[in-house]
């Protein structure tokens, strides 16, 4: 996938489960959900960059649903990705920063002179609810 800016473009499709009908209808819509990360309101072009074109996203933007007042869960992404999914205030969800102290999963962090650090991250969990697992009890499913 093509990088957006400075940051991370994730496309996820959420379509009728298997066995119904796999075409849209105004009852029961394809969903398509962008989440670019690190991108500021007026980075796209649909909405008055005159620096970055993006062609792509402006038609999606002309043809579905756009929304103009939102609120970032976290000033940082990974708490701020977590508040969305989860539809919790940050105050309320297992992810709170970027990085946690302990548990979580072992990952490398290599910064530009090449030093290289380890840190732990948090996950969502199988338990935990999620914009996709309500949108599953409607009978979709997701895809990316």
């Amino acid at each position: 996938m093509k990088e957006l800016l400075t940051g991370m473009l994730a496309i996820g499709t959420l379509t009728p489960a298997e066995g119904e009908a796999q075409e849209a209808t105004p009852q029961r819509p394809n969903i398509v959900f962008i989440l670019a990360d690190d991108m500021g309101y007026g980075d796209l072009s649909c909405f008055g960059s005159r620096y970055v074109k993006t062609p792509v996203i402006d038609r999606l933007a002309a043809t579905g649903t756009t929304f103009t007042h939102c609120y970032a869960g976290s000033g940082i992404s990974s708490p701020s990705r977590c508040s969305l999914m989860t539809g919790r205030h940050t105050g309320n969800t297992r992810i709170r920063d970027n990085q946690c102290p302990v548990g979580g999963l072992q990952g490398v962090k290599v910064n530009a002179r090449g030093d290289t650090t380890y840190i732990r991250r948090t996950n969502l969990l199988p338990t935990d609810t999620t914009l996709a697992t309500v949108v599953g009890t409607a009978g979709y499913v997701s895809s990316s």
